[in-house]
């Protein structure tokens, strides 16, 4: 499984693709810098819709940790919301 984001640093919308070539289910969670979480999102991606759509125009521009979760693989990455 691959995983790329699009659109870092985000100005409205932040970009996950999943590229596995099945289905999976997902979670995700973006927490700014002391931990607080601001948004969970949890779904399933399937072969013809690999993409998340992440909407961040209500999120204050900052650092945060987007962690994502497709089966048993975690991934955690640094993405930036500027407005």
């Amino acid at each position: 499984v691959r995983i790329t984001i699009q659109g870092n640093p985000a100005n409205s919308c932040l970009g996950i693709v999943c590229d596995s070539g099945s289905e999976l289910d997902y979670e995700l969670e973006l927490f700014d810098i002391s931990g607080r979480k601001v948004l969970d999102d949890s779904g399933i991606l399937t072969s013809t819709d690999s993409r998340i759509d992440i909407g961040v125009s209500n999120i204050p521009s900052g650092v945060y940790l987007l962690r994502i979760r497709t089966g048993d693989i975690e991934i955690v990455k640094t993405v930036s919301i500027i407005h």
